[in-house]
């Protein structure tokens, strides 16, 4: 008997567990997705602003 209260408090708790490693789990892609675009975005800036650049210090130095 005490054998079937432990593994139903085992089930429940495991059960338990699960939905909180879900939960966190999602929460964490989320906001995995979101730096990881913010990076890109900023990567994507970064090189698109040296190409704008180039042409300019490219002049100063030739004047």
């Amino acid at each position: 008997m005490i054998g079937l209260i432990e593994g139903l408090v085992g089930l429940i708790l495991g059960l338990i567990e699960g939905l909180f490693g879900l939960v966190t789990g999602l929460i964490g892609g989320v906001f995995g997705l979101v730096f990881g675009l913010l990076g890109s975005a900023l990567a994507i800036l970064v090189v698109v602003g040296i190409f704008l650049a180039l042409p300019i210090v490219l002049l100063i130095a030739v004047l």
